[in-house]
């Protein structure tokens, strides 16, 4: 057999697995995650929203002053707008957040934060992972480099970072 039939066959196959694979994660998600993978999903097919969290995440949350932060997410809010892939409660709050944030930023800065990180630890995977490490060293072994993406202290606050960071 020629390799680029080969090569085509494999292909064909890999598509098969993958197809199999998100269809036996689909049916074991809970209904939280299904909810997760339904809104990743609404953000992936809205760019200009991506860029509206991705601002929110890298800008809005690394102010040590409640104050700074809420104004610069405010500001992203106000330039970008809402995302529209967030649940409805959430662009109803974000909504009104400009009303009462300043006045209460001490309050809501920390909220807000608190609920990005709780939201995000289900995505974000522990470097430290007992499976991690094993797969990464067959790829090592397999002459194959990977890109581990360590996200920051902005999402995940400076202690879990550094303790991130450190485990790598």
């Amino acid at each position: 057999m020629n390799s680029k039939s080969e090569t085509k066959r494999l292909a064909k196959r890999a598509i098969e697995l993958a197809r199999e694979l998100e269809s036996r994660a689909t049916e074991l998600a809970t209904g939280v995650e299904q909810r997760q993978f339904a809104e990743l999903d609404g953000m992936l097919q809205r760019p200009d929203d991506k860029v509206t969290v991705t601002q929110l995440t890298n800008q809005a949350f690394r102010p040590e002053s409640a104050r700074r932060g809420i104004d610069q997410f405010l500001h992203i809010l106000d330039t970008r707008g809402v995302p529209r892939f967030f649940p409805l409660l959430d662009r109803l709050a974000l909504a009104v957040l400009p009303f009462f944030a300043r006045l209460f930023s001490g309050i809501a800065f920390p909220l807000a934060k608190r609920k990005m990180r709780r939201e995000s630890a289900r995505v974000i995977l522990p470097a430290e992972d007992p499976l991690l490490e094993p797969n990464l060293h067959r790829r090592r072994e397999a002459g194959l480099r990977v890109n581990v993406n360590i996200l920051g202290e902005a999402l995940l606050g400076e202690d879990e970072a550094a303790h991130r960071a450190a485990a790598l």
